[in-house]
């Protein structure tokens, strides 16, 4: 009997011991194979909608930020007829509205870093109208400082297409690793809550 007739019996024996079982043991193992692939497919798909997803806001988001710099600028004319004036029943604000509805778009569309930038430009405008009126008053010390004020206002128009431009990026075949700016509620589509 050489070495290798007891592990041929062995190998044999298990064999019959699972010859009952086998066909239940390949049916789960496929059934597994089976699980895992569908999860890989379904996170592939996920992805895929994620960025089918960015893709399409980016009309919209390129939209906003013009509409955003537009509204500023017709804000601030306004602002200074009204004021200068003092005739508010023939002209309307309305770039205070279409900023209004913008800065609430804003969080929707990008993230708090660009709502952010956006109600900073908001806060400096209200400074603006308070300067405003307030030279319009007589007081020269504010008077003096309207057109600071109003610089400033339109230098905070940087930092907000700065903050942009992450959610504008669609990336470059050199570099297709780069990750993408993702509002986080976006990030949770498709996620199941645990």
């Amino acid at each position: 009997m050489t070495i290798i007739e007891p592990i041929v019996t062995a190998i044999s024996a298990v064999s019959a011991a699972i010859a009952p079982i086998q066909p239940a043991l390949v049916t789960g193992l496929l059934g597994l194979f089976g699980i895992m692939l569908t999860r890989q497919v379904t996170k592939g798909q996920l992805s895929v909608q994620q960025q089918t997803l960015f893709v399409s806001l980016i009309d919209r988001r390129l939209t906003w930020q013009k509409g955003f710099r537009d509204a500023v600028k017709k804000w601030d004319e306004q602002m200074g007829q009204i004021i200068g004036d003092r005739k508010t029943d023939t002209i309307a604000p309305t770039g205070l509205f279409e900023m209004g509805v913008l800065l609430g778009e804003a969080r929707w569309l990008f993230g708090t870093e660009v709502a952010a930038a956006a109600k900073a430009i908001d806060d400096q405008a209200k400074v603006v109208v308070n300067l405003r009126i307030a030279a319009s008053g007589g007081n020269h010390d504010a008077a003096a400082r309207v057109g600071d004020a109003v610089l400033l206002m339109y230098d905070l128009l940087d930092p907000l297409s700065d903050a942009i431009k992450p959610y504008l990026y669609l990336g470059d075949i050199k570099r297709p690793k780069k990750v993408v700016k993702v509002p986080e509620r976006l990030k949770t589509i498709g996620k199941s809550k645990q």
